[in-house]
């Protein structure tokens, strides 16, 4: 799926928006800029200025604020989102949530679902650091369309970027399974720049795994055995040794 354009990077993981090429954006800016304001409550051209613009340029501030003008007189799928980036920006993040699970009950097809659960489970992750609700809408967005990367990259990152344990080697096998999200990701959907960006996590991750003399000191730990990672996590991979390439 090509709806993920525009590529932050964090950490080797990657925070994503969602766009055209800015110079795109920049032109339906200087189209709709000047016009805005005096139709801030012509719900025709607010409606025409959103579908032009639709998900394609969400963090131009001519869209956010036509999202906004729209909303109050006339609520859509778009304004919703809109009205959830604009927001996002304001840094209110209880808003934008609240936006985007308004912009669900107007989605048409489950992509777009699917969409706005990845752009929730975003900003509980990257601004709020509520992991558990992260993983739950990344989950969710995942129950509706399996043949994704995005929300196994974010899974990754979440799992990397976990406190499981006080003692390092316990702590280090939330490596695994964050390595287990990237391979996830790269079979999900295995476009060229998605193989790329998991096999440099997979890399990234394995030469964070725990030592085979770890391994081999710790009683809960076996190599290439099931390893259960409790607590909130909950869940099961494979015991590796260190692997640095």
């Amino acid at each position: 799926m090509k709806r993920y354009v525009i590529i932050i990077l964090l950490s080797l993981g990657y925070m994503y928006s969602y766009g055209q090429s800015e110079s795109g954006c920049v032109g339906l800016d200087k189209k709709y800029g000047a016009l805005l304001e005096k139709n801030r409550e012509n719900a025709t051209f607010l409606n025409n200025l959103l579908n032009e613009y639709s998900t394609t340029c969400v963090h131009s501030a001519v869209f956010q604020q036509a999202a906004v003008y729209l909303h109050a007189i006339s609520p859509s799928y778009l304004s919703s989102i809109g009205c959830g980036e604009y927001y996002h920006k304001a840094n209110r993040m209880s808003k934008s949530l609240d936006f985007y699970g308004k912009a669900i009950s107007f989605a048409d097809d489950n992509s777009k679902i699917s969409d706005i659960y990845m752009r929730m489970a975003e900003i509980y992750f990257y601004n709020l650091k509520n992991f558990q609700q992260a993983r739950e809408y990344a989950q969710k967005s995942l129950e509706i369309i399996a043949n994704q990367a995005a929300p196994y990259f974010l899974l990754a990152e979440l799992y990397a970027n976990s406190n499981i344990s006080n003692d390092d080697v316990t702590d280090a096998a939330k490596y695994w399974l964050a390595a287990d999200m990237a391979e996830n990701a790269r079979t999900a959907e295995p476009t060229a720049s998605n193989i790329e960006r998991a096999n440099a996590l997979i890399a990234k991750y394995s030469c964070m795994f725990p030592t085979a003399e770890q391994i081999q000191n710790n009683r809960n730990m076996n190599e290439n055995t099931a390893y259960r990672i409790g607590g909130w996590i909950g869940r099961n991979t494979i015991c590796r040794q260190r692997k640095c390439m």
